[in-house]
């Protein structure tokens, strides 16, 4: 088996090989079946569970028989076609809960009735865990304006601030329990109350 192996980077600047089988032959001398891994591209960042979409397609007369998936040349997946086929396509679902930041070598093989084989392989990065985790720190709301307990009447004007660690996405002001109004743009988060008012308010 002669396989070709390319250098390329992913528009997030991540390197990635792509290796796949060139002119190779089965045992009874016909070409053997090509292999395409459509998903993920080679230098992609996974996390947990992924799904692998794999081509196929038989370059002789023989059809597809079985086709195989590898995880750091390890075999993971072995699917074997309930009828053969000249050409198709294949999903794998794998867990990749691995470190934050390593690569991972994926194979797909195909193998036909004569038992020849093709394979594809990319190379896949594991996203950082850290970078998933939730964020658990809720946002800081002030009422700046009225005071509390003031009494006001006729047009006001309600104003507030709000900070949160990873930025504040809306306000949301509240009279008397009632939604009021959502601002979503920066501050300043000012809106205005035509009539007497208990305050309340919420920020997300």
């Amino acid at each position: 088996m002669h396989k070709l192996r390319s250098l390329c980077w992913s528009l997030l600047g991540h390197l990635g090989f792509v290796s796949f089988v060139v002119l190779s032959l089965s045992p009874s001398g016909f070409a053997a079946p090509t292999v395409r891994i459509t998903k993920p591209l080679s230098g992609q960042m996974v996390a947990g569970q992924t799904w692998i979409e794999v081509a196929y397609r038989a370059e002789s007369t023989s059809p597809i028989q079985a086709v195989q998936l590898y995880v750091d040349h390890q075999l993971a997946h072995h699917w074997r076609l309930p009828v053969p086929k000249i050409e198709g396509t294949q999903s794998f679902s794998w867990d990749f809960s691995f470190v934050g930041g390593t690569t991972h070598t994926v194979t797909a093989k195909a193998i036909d009735t004569e038992g020849g084989e093709g394979a594809a392989e990319i190379i896949v990065q594991v996203r950082s865990i850290s970078s998933e985790q939730p964020d658990q720190i809720p946002p800081v709301v002030n009422v700046y304006y009225p005071a509390q307990g003031a009494e006001v009447e006729g047009e006001i004007e309600l104003k507030a601030n709000a900070t949160d660690n990873v930025g504040v996405k809306a306000v949301f002001f509240y009279v008397d329990g009632k939604l009021h109004t959502m601002i979503m743009n920066a501050p300043p988060y000012v809106t205005r109350e035509s009539r007497r008012f208990r305050r309340d308010y919420c920020a997300r």
